[in-house]
């Protein structure tokens, strides 16, 4: 008789249901209280553009005029722009992470279940003894 696949066993499954509940909770809560909406602290501090970001900033310290704040504007644009792609990139793999790890922890003991039943294989012709070559041409 094949053993029954992982599912069939309702305890079981709410057991893996409320473990993967629980980490992930975890995780949201890691997640919102170490949330920084200002990843960057100082403006200088971010790598991204750095060069031309501060070469913005002073040209607009030394000579202030609408056309260097609208440069000193546009750099802190490409700034925010990249920290949100960087966020939401690190967003999509933390869930594709968590989307992989949920499939093989829920699926884990089916798939070990999925290989053919012992029952069903057909017995060798004969028996071999322990440590016997498993083919003739061996020895």
């Amino acid at each position: 008789m094949p053993a029954a696949p992982y599912y069939a066993d309702p305890v079981k499954r709410a057991l893996k249901l409320a473990a993967v509940g629980v980490a992930i909770f975890i995780q949201i809560a890691f997640l919102l209280i170490f949330y920084n909406p200002y990843p960057h602290g100082d403006m200088i501090d971010l790598s991204y553009r750095h060069e031309e970001r501060l070469a913005a900033y002073y040209d607009y310290l030394h000579h202030p005029s609408p056309v260097t704040a609208n440069r000193l504007n546009a750099e802190g644009k490409q700034m925010h722009q990249y920290e949100r792609a960087t966020t939401l990139l690190k967003l999509i793999v933390l869930l594709t992470v968590n989307a992989f790890g949920i499939y093989y922890f829920l699926d884990y003991g089916d798939q070990k279940r999925r290989g053919a039943d012992p029952a069903e294989t057909p017995a060798p012709d004969r028996e071999q003894p322990p440590g016997a070559p498993l083919h003739p041409a061996e020895s």
